[in-house]
């Protein structure tokens, strides 16, 4: 009873449970061992087991487990040859403005003394910055962890890249400099009457889709260097991130009702004090709320080795034109051109001379003409701008 726990702890490391019993007349001990939250040590090695398979711990994923042992996260390390100097007095004004917006910084922490406003948030060691306040605050980030960015790209329907966009910077800027751009050139919208004001209804809810941005960058398993990703198809709207669920955390967990749990705590709690996310782990069930009150399905969840996906749908189109247009006259490449715009399937030249088969100079002078018979119209700038129809035709 005594020499098989005290054997254990010397070779495991973890006290398993001894119990004495009686079986047909036998003097008997089972001994109970529990799953254990941490790696196992066993002769100079770590082991973790899932289900019925036993992994030998080695390397980054060992490093990974040490510390998580420890409480820690990877972004909780040193931020090697990096300043208080070297961070951006911008990002420090954009985090204070909105923390005292919100009441969660003290009045007088501010820029001017970055070394204050990192003690007060956690993000120094010593002297020395953690790197979750180095990707948090540093002009170039991706300059100290590679990867720290959020990559959009646009796909057709069979997975040809068509465009695609970096978001760089302080990563306390990121998310919301992603969804704005992601807003503005790639995600389409639908201009709509509400009482005397002109709106724009987007095929995905920006409050979502922000908060899912917001998550990703949060839970990002940083060590791994890779970016969040947003995917944008014609018939969805996919993020991606590289960082997996708490341990124990299933699907239905995810979009049940639970706790916080964040995988890097101090970044989660500058951005909790910035107003940009909330402490009680329900930022999926606004996610799944902003989409059915836009009559959307809701978003779909899917684990992976390497992460989790989410996946956007929109709902069914309603097209509001402010006119029907006389288009008679009109030549066959004039209502070609007309209809892809007016189904907003492509809003570049380019991608509509793809889908027609005309060159590029006839797509861009046949939009001319359709401009000059009011039936469309830019949106937007010059160079990132996009058309829309304004009219139906009739037939």
């Amino acid at each position: 009873m005594e020499d098989i726990p005290n054997g254990v702890k010397d070779k495991l490391r973890f006290l398993p449970v001894t119990e004495r019993f009686s079986d047909g007349g036998k003097e008997c001990i089972c001994v109970i061992v529990r799953p254990q939250k941490h790696p196992v040590y066993y002769d100079g090695q770590y082991y973790s087991r899932t289900g019925s398979v036993t992994t030998l711990l080695e390397g980054h994923e060992l490093t990974l487990a040490l510390m998580k042992r420890e409480g820690i996260s990877w972004t909780d390390r040193i931020a090697d040859n990096i300043s208080i100097g070297d961070l951006s007095k911008e990002a420090a004004d954009y985090f204070v403005n909105l923390a005292r917006d919100r009441g969660r910084i003290p009045v007088y922490a501010g820029s001017d003394d970055m070394r204050a406003l990192l003690k007060h948030l956690d993000l120094l060691d010593g002297d020395d910055i953690k790197i979750a306040g180095a990707l948090l605050f540093h002009p170039q980030p991706d300059h100290i962890v590679p990867g720290t960015t959020i990559d959009i790209g646009v796909f057709s329907e069979d997975g040809a890249l068509l465009r695609d966009d970096t978001t760089a910077g302080p990563l306390i800027m990121q998310p919301d400099k992603a969804v704005e751009v992601l807003y503005e050139r790639y995600i389409q919208g639908t201009y709509y009457i509400d009482g005397m004001d002109r709106r724009m209804r987007y095929d995905y809810p920006k409050e979502a889709v922000r908060e899912c941005v917001m998550n990703a960058v949060i839970h990002k398993e940083y060590s791994r260097f890779l970016p969040v990703t947003i995917r944008v198809y014609p018939d969805r709207l996919e993020i991606f991130n590289h960082g997996k669920l708490p341990d124990g955390w299933t699907i239905e967990k995810l979009i049940g009702e639970h706790g916080s749990e964040p995988r890097n705590f101090r970044m989660a709690k500058v951005f909790y004090d910035a107003g940009r996310i909330e402490k009680w782990g329900i930022g999926i069930g606004m996610i799944m709320r902003s989409c059915r009150n836009a009559g959307m399905p809701d978003p779909k969840f899917e684990i992976f080795s390497d992460g989790l996906r989410v996946t956007f749908r929109p709902a069914a189109k309603l097209k509001i034109h402010s006119a029907t247009a006389n288009t008679e006259g009109l030549t066959p490449s004039e209502k070609k051109v007309y209809a892809v715009i007016a189904e907003g399937k492509f809003t570049t030249a380019e991608e509509a001379a793809s889908s027609l088969g005309l060159s590029v100079v006839t797509v861009k002078r046949t939009t001319v003409k359709l401009k000059e018979k009011g039936l469309i119209r830019r949106t937007g700038s010059k160079k990132t701008g996009d058309w829309e129809s304004i009219c139906e035709i009739n037939q």
